[in-house]
């Protein structure tokens, strides 16, 4: 059955307070004010071509399905925004995984918005139904196939070269379908990217952080794993594109290469401390993981990139970089990883790993590198 907006906010959170957000936040004019650039990426105004209704949350149609369908059997990942378990079909018995939202409801319709857009994008794990949980306050519960998959950790020693560049061609794909819907993933990180060690399938997970990408709007920077989080969003950047995501994939396949988890990686990573509220400790961890990107991308060239963006950034957090050279990326090359590089994917890496988020690499440029030609379909 279909249910309007009004009838599932209504239904869902009557006892947990009113919606406040208003949907004029979505709705910017006049237009002109954001075609100003000759040289904005592709996809950069695809939401202005479409109707309202395509990137408006609040106009998400959702239908229910019967939550008697499903046995969840254990939990298997809890956060802010969901508790996951895993499950199966009770007629087929296919296993599949549950997603039980704990979030506001904007931001439930708006993932689900996104999971419907999204439905068709290759090696991406597409919602498969949405059920009411009445077991936990008559809160949404949505339904996916199980992907078999092993942590990335656990196969990065057996990687081959042909391995990173299929990994990377595939998610570089799939992004690029998910840019060209206008949406922007903004949580890309070796948990969101299942992949199975068998066949080395892959598939993108979780837009639970995605947003629609319309020029002009302000966006939380409170997104995204510290560790894959470009440098624009430690600073304090809300006017962000999708080259956030060009960023996070150019660490993980520095991480594939070099043999090196977490290839920025903070001296400190602060947590939940008495007397420090939230707020200061992503003060901390932003300050902390900027410094590390520096280490290595080098301070001048920051100071260079802040400069030319300074009237969209907070600046107050250079005060605690410290001074840098930067260091080439062959530097990382050693005995244990020797067998894993190719010059061209040292260039790759050259082109997406760039502070500068107007002179990254799109998805389809990346796509399109010689690094690619031997595994490109």
């Amino acid at each position: 059955m279909r249910i309007s907006l009004i009838l599932f906010l209504f239904w869902i959170y009557l006892s947990n307070g009113e919606i406040t957000k208003d949907i004029e936040k979505c709705i910017y004019s006049p237009l002109s004010m954001f075609f100003h650039k000759p040289s904005n990426p592709p996809y950069y105004y695809v939401n202005f071509k479409r109707p309202q209704s395509f990137w408006n949350v609040f106009q998400t149609e959702i239908v229910i399905g019967d939550p008697d369908d499903y046995q969840s059997t254990k939990l298997i990942g809890e956060g802010i925004a969901a508790q996951v378990y895993q499950g199966f079909h009770k007629e087929t018995k296919t296993p599949i995984v549950l997603k039980n939202m704990k979030q506001q409801p904007e931001k439930i319709l708006k993932e689900i918005k996104i999971l419907q857009e999204l439905k068709d994008a290759p090696n991406f794990l597409p919602l498969k139904d949405i059920y009411v949980n009445y077991q936990r306050q008559e809160s949404l519960t949505l339904v996916f196939d199980y992907f078999p998959h092993t942590p990335i950790q656990q196969i990065l020693p057996i990687l081959t070269k042909r391995h990173i560049k299929q990994y990377g061609y595939k998610l570089l794909k799939t992004l690029d379908y998910i840019h060209s819907r206008g949406i922007i993933h903004r949580d890309i990180k070796p948990l969101n990217i299942l992949l199975n060690e068998k066949n080395f399938e892959l598939r993108v997970i979780d837009v639970g952080q995605g947003e629609f990408f319309l020029p002009g709007k302000d966006n939380t920077v409170r997104i995204g794993s510290l560790f894959y989080k470009a440098p624009e969003l430690l600073l304090n950047m809300t006017r962000h594109d999708y080259s956030v995501d060009i960023w996070s994939v150019g660490v993980m396949l520095a991480e594939m290469m070099f043999q090196k988890f977490h290839f920025f990686t903070a001296n400190k990573v602060y947590q939940k401390q008495n007397n420090v509220s939230v707020a200061q400790v992503k003060e901390m961890q932003f300050r902390e993981q900027l410094d590390a990107i520096a280490q290595i991308m080098g301070t001048v060239p920051l100071l260079q990139y802040t400069d030319k963006f300074k009237d969209t950034m907070n600046l107050d957090i250079l005060q605690y970089v410290g001074q840098y050279k930067k260091v080439r990326f062959k530097a990382f090359v050693n005995e244990n990883n020797r067998h894993l590089m190719d010059p061209l994917g040292i260039d790759l890496l050259e082109k997406m790993i760039v502070y500068d988020h107007t002179k990254r690499l799109t998805a389809k440029e990346a796509m399109n590198h010689v690094y690619f030609d031997d595994v490109r379909n």
